[in-house]
């Protein structure tokens, strides 16, 4: 059975490697002081970087009799938030259509995917629920380029494949970058991937005594031959993406002449031409960036001026399904375990003030947890953690048709990560703050409050409280009455001594709060249940 189904994965993922298409083609502030937060407008004219958000979706199709899912179908929408939209109107509608086309290709693959579990389950007395996603990985997001790797999984039957595509757009026109932009001559690229893939394919694993072992040689040989059909045949779909550091070449399972069973990603970095014989100007990025890595992929990093092989791998926990106990880290074959438990783990490699670091950004179900290692030592350095995720953007509009998600924010820029954390007064609520990298790896809060969207709670008596400056969001001296009945909307807190309330006439006051030997809550002297109606608390 199990050579079967692995036989039908096997065949399902050629053909959707061989055949598919991308979808386009058819269709600090001083201490003490707070700072209001900047404008997605502003802060996109400052950085130079695109703001962009992921919504997840999922199509299902629910087996009654067997109580079971025979598919599950996830995918994600990319966008520009409003004001980049606002700014890349072509682009935006390019994303739009991206979106539109992947709906329908999956959608059209759910059909055809929920036919073939049923004969199979006709013909083998056997069960075949399949999976299958879509999820985008960002790799570039600037006024030159926004760059973005696919990453398509099918699993079924305990079987799993993985194979990947890729686009790069022009943000001003939203057209679709060609490798000529890129690349003076692109006739030149056959040798110089072929070069890399032999520096990165461990050949003498061979055995010698193999009739179907070759040489290094004729293993290149054979590569230069693929590498160019592929350049030199129009039908070849070429994947691509351009990075801040290099021009990355995706290769997915059985596609060069080589027999490999996962991806291989081969870079050329725009360290490698300092005489511009090979990239055309302009083409190299800031070096302040953010590059989201695909788990279990040998990556190519620019560390410390020299070709660096950097790969995380979520660690699966073998007593628990869907759930891993951490991350393995191998850098330049050298391997290093971070460990904690999670449900999901997002790798982003990020560069900023002449430093270099490796984000793990986990999803443990209790509000996310964050590590990142400095690589700068060449060898990974833990720097420190802390207990959050990336901004939401809880403003989009759900559609309830779908299975759909809040969108989370993407990291584009460094210097400006949006972070969310739990916080726990006068109730348990997400705050954010904006954290920038600094020269030794640390990151630094550009307020010392965390923002709060949306909060409401209600007065059970009357209160008499300081009125804040909305400047300088710091007590006037002035105090006022709030009366019972008033709805206030909580703004920022400190997370331990006080939250800020805007009352209903816009005027924003602050209520302090004592916490007691066993973590209870006081306002004024009494119990804060006693004074505000609505608090609650996740668990």
């Amino acid at each position: 059975m199990r050579k079967q189904i692995a036989r039908m994965m096997a065949a399902v993922l050629a053909a959707v490697v061989m055949t598919r298409l991308p979808v386009l083609a058819v269709g600090s502030s001083a201490a003490g002081e707070k700072a209001a937060p900047k404008t997605e407008e502003a802060a996109a004219e400052e950085s130079g970087k695109l703001s962009l958000r992921l919504r997840n979706r999922s199509i299902q199709d629910w087996n009654e009799s067997l109580l079971r899912y025979n598919y599950i179908g996830r995918y994600q929408f990319i966008e520009l938030s409003d004001a980049c939209a606002a700014q890349y109107p072509e682009l935006a509608e390019k994303l739009r259509l991206m979106n539109k086309g992947q709906e329908r290709y999956l959608q059209d693959s759910a059909e055809g995917m929920i036919e073939y579990a049923g004969r199979f389950d006709q013909e083998h007395a056997a069960a075949l629920p399949l999976t299958e996603s879509s999820s985008y990985l960002v790799r570039r997001a600037d006024a030159s380029a926004l760059s973005i790797l696919e990453r398509y999984d099918l699993y079924a039957g305990g079987e799993e494949s993985t194979a990947y595509y890729t686009y790069c757009f022009d943000p001003e026109t939203g057209k679709d970058l060609e490798l000529s932009e890129i690349v003076q001559d692109p006739s030149a690229l056959p040798d110089l991937i072929a070069d890399r893939m032999m520096a990165q394919m461990d050949t003498a694993d061979q055995n010698p005594e193999e009739e179907s072992a070759r040489t290094p040689e004729e293993i290149r040989t054979g590569l230069l031959g693929e590498l160019h059909e592929y350049f030199e045949t129009p039908d070849q779909v070429l994947q691509w993406v351009l990075d801040p550091h290099g021009l990355t070449f995706v290769f997915n399972p059985h596609t060069v002449d080589v027999e490999r069973e996962d991806p291989l990603f081969v870079t050329i970095l725009f360290r490698d031409d300092p005489d511009h014989e090979i990239f055309c100007d302009g083409v190299a990025a800031e070096k302040t960036y953010a590059v989201y890595l695909p788990l279990s992929v040998m990556n190519c990093a620019d560390l410390r001026g020299s070709t660096d092989l950097l790969k995380v791998d979520a660690v699966a926990d073998e007593t628990e399904h869907f759930r891993y106990r951490g991350a393995e880290i191998t850098l330049n074959g050298e391997h290093y375990f971070d460990s904690v438990y999670c449900e999901e783990l997002t790798p982003v490699l990020v560069q900023a003030q002449s430093v270099t670091c490796l984000f793990l950004f986990y999803e443990t179900g209790e509000g996310g947890r964050i590590r990142w290692y400095s690589l700068n030592q060449g060898s990974p350095m833990l720097v420190d953690e802390m207990q959050g995720t990336l901004k939401l953007d809880d403003d989009i509009q759900l559609d309830w048709e779908v299975e759909d998600t809040v969108p989370q924010k993407v990291l584009t820029d460094p210097e400006r990560m949006n972070i969310r954390s739990m916080v726990w007064l006068l109730s348990s609520y997400y705050g954010w703050n904006e954290y920038n990298l600094n020269r030794d790896g640390s990151l630094s809060a550009a307020n010392p409050y965390y923002w709060i969207s949306g909060n409401r709670l209600t007065l059970k008596k009357d209160l008499k409280v300081p009125l804040i400056d909305e400047n300088t969001m710091e007590p006037t001296g002035r105090r006022v009455t709030v009366t019972k009945g008033t709805e206030l909307i909580m703004k920022d807190s400190d997370g331990e001594t006080f939250v800020d309330f805007e009352l209903p006439d816009g005027r924003l006051i602050r209520v302090e709060v004592e916490l007691g030997e066993y973590g209870e809550e006081r306002v004024d002297g009494e119990d804060a249940y006693d004074v505000f109606d609505g608090m609650l608390y996740a668990g």
